[in-house]
């Protein structure tokens, strides 16, 4: 492009945009004065009839059911059975946890030291802890030297605090 083209190019923009800049502010700014155009004493400050109507009203009180909630007669024993409903899915949950831990600590047995190492990498302390606390210490030794030095301390920290699997 040469020099003429490129002028014209860049001055046909900048009046493009320009126009589009009148618009936009021609539909969005109002025509009457804006309360940002008063003094803020004005803005500000009631008109003295609305201060003696203000000060001759009564401030309402809210009503009596929001100042204090009152629970239907039966909410107790609904809670009390809520609650004995989620107990026992937690007993279930750790159940079904707890068996899914000793199955994996069983396929971990099977395996060679350095895969059943490779396996515990995905898992986190605690979880790693748990599947391994069924294995004889034997098997724990040779899992536990195919895994990083650093996670070995608190590995056996774990299994030394926790003896078995929790019961739920």
């Amino acid at each position: 492009m040469n020099l003429k083209t490129t002028l014209f190019l860049l001055l046909g923009m900048s009046l493009s945009f320009l126009l589009v800049l009148a618009v936009m502010t021609a539909v969005f700014i109002p025509s009457s004065p804006s309360p940002r155009h008063q003094s803020p004493q004005a803005q500000f400050a009631p008109s003295p009839a609305a201060q003696s109507e203000a000060l001759a009203q009564p401030v309402p009180s809210p009503p009596p059911s929001l100042l204090t909630p009152a629970l239907p007669p039966a909410a107790p024993d609904q809670f009390k059975g809520l609650k004995k409903e989620l107990a026992q899915q937690l007993v279930q949950l750790r159940q079904d946890r707890n068996r899914l831990l000793s199955s994996l600590s069983v396929k971990l047995a099977a395996l060679a030291p350095a895969e059943a190492a490779d396996q515990l990498r995905l898992l986190d302390d605690e979880t790693a802890a748990l599947v391994l606390q069924p294995l004889s210490s034997t098997q724990r030794r040779a899992i536990l030297q195919h895994l990083d030095p650093g996670r070995v301390p608190a590995l056996n920290r774990r299994l030394q605090a926790r003896p078995t699997l929790p019961e739920g």
